[in-house]
């Protein structure tokens, strides 16, 4: 029979049509192994439990002494350490809670990073009493929670406040507000109004100051400041940087001589005079 197509090729071929066919049948010839790569090793790591939740910390760079024996906390804070008083300003409790009720879509931050930065502040500090400054509230719609604050703070230390413009009846009524308050040399009033009369250092919030940066390529930075200013031949005028994480401050400027301005930034108090 005649042989044809594939079968004719391969008989009259002396190439196998397969490369084992070449192989003896009996070979001692071991073919070598392709090489991999070495698998790597994952190690898995220990599941860490979250840390429990604490009161935020302050590094002693944080604060500076900018009188004999009155420390400024970079956490915006004005410490006497001799006559044991620590006061701030311009909390503004229950800003998103008033914009809220507004109809603002205001995230629910604000209040409990201010609640537990007061905390820390006595905690580090251990004043003897706490003056607020004004502006505890932010307005009427926040009462309820700006008095719930209030009653927590009595708990760890005395407290003296300060009546400001945003404090509304509603807070007034049910605590006890002055209209300012002496500290030896130091008298304490919000600012709204002009100034009392006073040999010394008058120490108000209301301005919410602060210092713009800028690297000369279109960055800017804005950060709160203290400010201090002669006002009278016997008297200076030191104005707080406002502690509620949503004011954002501005640069202020009167006619009086600048004798200090002191930026508060997170760990660090530096002065920008």
């Amino acid at each position: 029979m005649k042989k044809t197509g594939p079968e004719r090729k391969l008989a009259n071929s002396t190439e196998s049509p397969h490369p084992l066919a070449q192989a003896e049948p009996h070979s001692t010839h071991t073919p070598e192994r392709p090489e991999f790569p070495t698998p790597r090793m994952f190690v898995k790591a220990p599941r860490l439990r979250p840390p429990s939740p604490s009161l935020p910390t302050c590094p002693p760079s944080a604060r500076k002494e900018i009188s004999p024996g009155i420390v400024l906390d970079a956490r915006r804070a004005l410490v006497h350490v001799t006559q044991g008083w620590m006061a701030v300003a311009d909390i503004h409790f229950g800003y998103e809670v008033r914009r809220s009720r507004g109809g603002a879509l205001m995230p629910d931050w604000g209040m409990k990073q201010c609640e537990m930065l007061l905390l820390a502040l006595l905690r580090d500090h251990r004043p003897q009493r706490l003056i607020l400054v004004g502006d505890i509230m932010d307005g009427g719609a926040s009462a309820e929670e700006t008095l719930s604050l209030l009653d927590r703070l009595r708990e760890e230390v005395p407290l003296i406040c300060v009546e400001g413009n945003h404090d509304r009846v509603g807070l007034r009524r049910g605590r006890t507000f002055v209209k300012s308050h002496r500290e030896g040399a130091f008298l304490f009033e919000h600012g709204h109004l002009p100034l009392s009369e006073h040999a010394g250092v008058v120490i108000t919030g209301h301005e919410h100051p602060s210092v713009r940066f800028k690297d000369g390529a279109g960055l800017q930075l804005r950060l709160p400041a203290m400010i201090q200013e002669q006002t009278s031949p016997k008297t200076q005028r030191w104005i707080l940087p406002a502690f509620s994480p949503w004011a954002a401050g501005g640069k202020y400027e009167s006619a009086h001589k600048r004798v200090g301005t002191w930026v508060c930034a997170p760990g660090r108090v530096w002065s920008a005079f």
